[in-house]
């Protein structure tokens, strides 16, 4: 008897588990299904950014923050030199947004993974005056952070892929342009 009874609870626990599968599944293979919430304070970063709205991304950050665009090359030091960036970026891209589709928060550090999009209207500074092309560029930030502020962000994202899009450099493999050729 007790193994019957033992065996019943064995199925029964499998038949969860299966169930539970089925509806994670289910919630995956559904193209609807929204991110996670994002953790603070990621969600008020995300949000400051998607709309592009410079006074909250400041807000975001410590009055000392550093801010590195390292693919440009460019470090912002402090909340006046993080305006005037931003200020010169949404000049460029009067419809920037920066949306963020995952992050996470581990003690004093973040990441989060987002992507850019915009027209380039403006100039940016070092590049040609813009000429109406569209953009959508993915990237990440790692993230220090000081209580509920940001005190470092560093940005990695694809520079070729900007370069392409605003017409400075011709995609790889266009008519013209050398073939790629295998390292020995």
């Amino acid at each position: 008897m007790r193994r019957l009874s033992n065996l019943v609870s064995i199925l029964a626990v499998a038949s969860a588990l299966g169930a539970g599968a089925a509806v994670t599944a289910a919630q995956e293979a559904t193209p609807a299904a929204t991110p996670p919430a994002l953790p603070p304070p990621l969600a008020a970063w995300a949000a400051a950014f998607a709309a592009f709205d410079v006074e909250a991304i400041l807000a975001a950050y410590t009055a000392d923050a550093v801010f590195e665009e390292v693919p440009l090359n460019i470090v912002a030091h402090g909340q006046d030199e993080l305006r005037a960036y931003l200020e010169a970026v949404k000049a460029a891209f009067p419809d920037v947004s920066l949306v963020v589709s995952s992050g996470f928060v581990a003690g004093d550090r973040a990441a989060a993974e987002f992507t850019v999009t915009g027209t380039y209207r403006g100039q940016f500074p070092g590049f040609p005056p813009g000429a109406g092309q569209p953009i959508a560029i993915r990237g990440a930030s790692v993230l220090e952070l000081e209580g509920d502020k940001i005190r470092a962000d560093r940005e990695y994202w694809d520079a070729s892929a900007l370069l392409v899009a605003i017409g400075v450099l011709v995609p790889a493999g266009a008519p013209g342009t050398p073939a790629a050729t295998p390292a020995p």
